[in-house]
């Protein structure tokens, strides 16, 4: 009998693309996995072989019961929902898992049930899903290994299964870069004018910048870039990653949007506020990262925006390219 997994990531764009390599592994070895996440859900018709879902906005644990296992990040919404005290009785419904370097322990629980239904490997699984690789191994590439040495999957690829729709063609704009000059978290972003600088270089060396941002941020954005560059609205996830697949290359922040043009096989280069978490960086296809040159004092850490220059971007730019 086909076993059925449920699998929760954090409830962001880029987790949500990471926790495909799992749900893409699960469904490749046998069994039946439904995906929850907001923005993935989007991408249903990208995602032809698991049925996507958003997460539910009631009765999640008569949602959940219907699987013979749910895993889930411990930064899922189950967690947001959920005081510390209900921890312990959460690890005995679902199996956590994390993408740091360490769980809490209140997470972590067997439940015996799963050894009768022949699940023990994935109920077991609770922890972290990153292994100690050096530093310039990808997170993309450790949850894959996750998927073989933890959770006992044999027929194992470091893939999210996208298939694009067959209207599209990949990277049929060769010369348009997209700058995503955004990202959830404000220290992550390099300075604003450095990215119109940087497009502004490009378009003058016949590149075709485009500046794509969320709904939300577009209006600030088109007053920054004055009509010099296109900010096209993108009203879904889906419409944004048939633009990426159609695009030549990819600059930004680390960001969600990074992971998805990686993850469609577009050239990126991710601009990084630290060297810290240089295995957050996409982890698909031709990538590049560009750093602050030396590390900064913790109590100047914001100032790796302006010791990132517009030439050492272009620099590495240009050499994805080749």
């Amino acid at each position: 009998m086909q076993r059925s997994i449920a699998l929760i990531p954090a409830p962001k764009l880029g987790d949500g693309i990471l926790f495909l390599i799992i749900a893409n592994n699960l469904q490749r070895n046998g069994y039946k996995v439904t995906y929850y996440n907001d923005f993935i859900a989007d991408l249903q018709d990208w995602l032809p072989n698991i049925t996507v879902n958003p997460f539910p906005k009631a009765d999640i644990d008569s949602e959940f019961a219907q699987f013979d296992l749910t895993i889930a990040h411990s930064n899922s919404t189950i967690i947001d929902l959920a005081a510390p005290d209900q921890y312990k009785e959460l690890a005995r419904q679902y199996v956590f898992i994390t993408t740091a370097r360490k769980i809490n322990p209140a997470l972590v629980f067997v439940p015996a049930s799963q050894k009768e239904q022949g699940l023990l490997a994935l109920a077991q699984a609770s922890g972290s899903c990153i292994a100690n690789f050096g530093a310039n191994v990808p997170l993309a590439e450790r949850i894959a290994n996750f998927c073989q040495q933890k959770l006992g999957l044999r027929d194992v690829v470091n893939s999210c299964g996208f298939t694009p729709p067959t209207s599209l063609s990949q990277r049929k704009y060769s010369r348009r870069i997209i700058i995503h000059p955004t990202s959830g978290k404000e220290h992550k972003n390099w300075l604003a004018a450095r990215f119109i600088k940087l497009a502004t270089r490009l378009k003058n060396e016949s590149w075709e910048p485009v500046f794509c941002v969320a709904p939300a941020e577009r209006p600030l954005w088109l007053a920054q870039v004055k009509g010099a560059f296109a900010v096209p609205l993108f009203t879904t996830i889906s419409e944004l990653a048939a633009f990426a697949y159609e695009s030549g290359f990819m600059i930004g922040n680390a960001s969600g949007i990074g992971h998805l043009a990686s993850a469609l096989g577009v050239p990126t280069l991710t601009i990084m506020n630290s060297a810290d978490h240089f295995y957050w960086r996409p982890g698909w296809g031709r990538t590049a990262t560009v750093t602050p040159p030396f590390k900064l004092p913790k109590l100047h850490h914001n100032y790796w925006r302006y010791i990132v220059s517009v030439s050492r971007v272009i620099k590495a730019f240009k050499q994805l390219a080749k």
